[in-house]
């Protein structure tokens, strides 16, 4: 999974492509598109500290072929008719094309470097946030996450996880966000401290964006970009399939075929 920043902007990079009248509907939904372009991770940040149902939940799902998951949501789309939904699995979409364009280099970048998967994303988005001139030891990752009852209902039927479960996902996702922000020094070695003591230093520390570009990532960042831009266009078309499908009961590409790793 790129990590949030890189969903998030492939996302507004998809929407600015998308013809009217469907820009239109994502544009007023986007609060459930925007979450949507989070996909499975949200459960990660159910209790990440142990491995939850619901955290698990998250883990099978990206296992799982993509298909298996669309297939079920429009089943439910097609007895709610309800738009913000629909924005919410167009978000998902274009999170799915990402992953499952970037993990396989990101398997690689792994084996060849030894730098942890969680590092390699928090390095994509460094990169991007420089691109974009934005502040990658300062900039607030989730504020387009709208938690509320609206977002909360909307989200919930796509889910084999209960609507306080979901709500302790996206509430978890907004503090850790904001508390692994740590430009100062103090708060970085606390961090780090607390990590170490508690055995989980390997497994989190690539949350935390580096001072400098980890120069073993920077060599591959080319690359990344590349299935990047790629996945905009093909985020594109997978959404007019999946409209293709809604419409005149078509099978989705081949495409969904994959998983998200």
């Amino acid at each position: 999974m790129p990590a949030a920043y890189s969903h998030y902007r492939l996302g507004q990079l998809v929407l600015d492509k998308l013809n009217q009248p469907l820009k239109r509907v994502l544009e007023t939904n986007q609060d459930l598109f925007d979450i949507g372009l989070h996909g499975p991770d949200i459960l990660f940040y159910n209790r990440p500290y142990i491995h939850s149902k619901i955290n698990r939940l998250g883990s099978a799902m990206h296992k799982e072929r993509a298909d298996i998951f669309f297939y079920q949501a429009l089943e439910i789309l097609k007895e709610t008719k309800s738009a913000p939904q629909f924005a919410y699995l167009c978000g998902f979409i274009c999170h799915y094309i990402l992953d499952s364009n970037c993990h396989p280099y990101i398997n690689t970048i792994i084996k060849e470097t030894g730098v942890t998967h969680f590092e390699i994303e928090t390095e994509l988005d460094r990169y991007f946030m420089v691109k974009d001139r934005l502040d990658p030891l300062r900039t607030k990752l989730t504020d387009h996450i709208k938690v509320n009852d609206h977002t909360l209902n909307n989200i919930e039927p796509y889910f084999k996880a209960t609507k306080k479960e979901l709500y302790k996902s996206l509430k978890g996702m907004k503090f850790y966000d904001r508390l692994l922000l740590a430009p100062q020094f103090y708060k970085r070695g606390l961090i780090y401290l607390v990590l170490k003591i508690t055995f989980t230093y390997k497994r989190f520390q690539g949350f935390v964006v580096n001072y400098r570009p980890n120069k073993l990532v920077d060599p591959y960042l080319e690359k990344l970009e590349s299935l990047f831009n790629q996945s905009i266009s093909e985020s594109y078309e997978a959404i007019y399939n999946f409209i293709d499908v809604i419409k005149y009961d078509r099978s989705l590409s081949y495409r969904f075929e994959h998983n998200f790793k």
